[in-house]
């Protein structure tokens, strides 16, 4: 998704992965370069590692060195590393075995969304404000069925609403989440 406005040289994108980047393109006045262009990419949201990607192509493209099929033949072979780590994940899922809360037995997948969940607990926590808005954000991530898939989601919108996974299990759990 582009958004843009030509008059002001701004232009926002949200990208498949909800990178979120705003561009912004700024006439040079130095004396050593008065012709020059800069190009401002600030991240709004999303992954840093993915913003950094996108940045150095926007920056090639600007400066006039992005070759369009050496971006897609690393697109194609990135998405075939994508097929073998699923591949691999397919098979470890059925090697793990499942784990007890309470009387309610949870897949591990369902594990590592409460570990998420307890960190991000643990940041809201914090005195400082740039830890709780971590927490802030890894709380809206974990709630995002595009982001960590709907079975996480749900785990998370439960104890966000709730306080527990499983909310019919509310009272009679030994493992609870506790917000603020």
């Amino acid at each position: 998704m582009l958004w843009s406005n030509q008059n002001q040289g701004t232009a926002a994108l949200k990208t498949i992965e909800h990178v979120e980047i705003h561009i912004a393109l700024w006439r040079g006045s130095g004396p050593k370069y008065p012709e020059c262009v800069i190009v401002e990419a600030q991240r709004r949201r999303g992954d840093a590692v993915l913003y950094h990607k996108y940045c150095r192509s926007i920056l090639d493209a600007a400066d006039g060195d992005f070759d369009v099929e050496e971006f897609h033949a690393s697109e194609e072979r990135e998405k075939e590393h994508c097929k073998i780590a699923e591949k691999m994940l397919a098979n470890q899922k059925h090697l793990k075995k499942p784990a007890k809360l309470g009387n309610k037995t949870i897949q591990p997948d369902h594990e590592n969304s409460l570990l998420a969940l307890e960190i991000a607990a643990s940041l809201l926590k914090k005195d400082r404000m740039d830890a709780r808005q971590l927490g802030m954000e890894s709380l809206c991530l974990l709630t995002d069925p595009a982001r960590t898939g709907i079975d996480t989601a749900l785990i998370a919108s439960r104890v966000d609403l709730t306080g527990h996974p499983h909310s019919r299990f509310l009272r009679h759990s030994s493992r609870r989440i506790t917000w603020m």
